[in-house]
């Protein structure tokens, strides 16, 4: 569960929290293979965070706006854990661990620039798309929670296609590892899940030597 959290009142129909397993059995994409853990992680494509009250907070000051759009989130139905909201994406291993499960070309590292890079980009579009405009409908009376779970399908199916084509991007990141030290200026784009990439070191990964563990300290440094 995401720092600063309170669970929501069970009568609520959305479900912003994390519920157990639930996401990682919702997610398609997801390996059952033997140490699936250590090379891939599920994503919540909209962040548990960035739908939180302390984030929508950062960006909503007045209490009684708050309150109205918990008021509004309240009779929503929509599941952050649904199958559309998550995403199988690789670890660092996958690039080092000859027994990783094929399946990481063309996705993002889940472990480069998550957090806050990605996380806050989220947030702001969150903020842009659904807070802000549900604010000017206060006065009006005019919310239907039907339109609010069609904005936040809207954009896990949005941050989806920046994730994937994130990780297809300058021929993908098969393409991008195999050949970093040729391509110093964009290897690591591919990798990063931020809106704006910082440089990463390239890394001549075929003569890294000592554990796995070890290796991946050596890797996706920033210049």
């Amino acid at each position: 569960m995401a720092k600063n959290h309170k669970p929501d009142p069970k009568s609520w129909d959305i479900k912003r929290s994390r519920n157990g397993n639930e996401h990682i059995s919702n997610c398609s994409s997801g390996y059952v293979a033997t140490k699936s853990h250590f090379f891939r992680q599920v994503h919540h494509i909209v962040c548990v965070s960035s739908i939180s009250d302390a984030t929508i907070a950062k960006f909503v000051s007045d209490s009684a706006e708050l309150e109205f759009l918990r008021k509004c989130l309240a009779i929503t139905k929509w599941n952050i854990n649904a199958s559309d909201n998550c995403i199988s994406l690789p670890l660092k291993p996958v690039y080092l661990d000859a027994s990783a499960p094929i399946g990481w070309d063309n996705l993002p590292c889940h472990q480069v620039e998550h957090n806050p890079y990605y996380t806050d980009a989220v947030s702001a579009r969150l903020n842009s798309n659904i807070w802000s405009p549900l604010k000017q409908k206060a006065e009006q009376c005019e919310v239907s929670p039907q339109s609010i779970e069609s904005a936040l399908k809207a954009e896990s199916s949005h941050w989806r296609d920046f994730l994937t084509t994130r990780g297809a991007s300058q021929q993908g990141t098969k393409h991008c590892w195999e050949n970093q030290m040729s391509l110093p200026m964009t290897w690591h784009i591919p990798f990063s899940m931020a809106l704006s990439p910082k440089p990463r070191k390239p890394v001549d990964y075929k003569k890294l030597t000592g554990t796995v563990k070890e290796m991946l300290k050596s890797l996706f440094k920033i210049h």
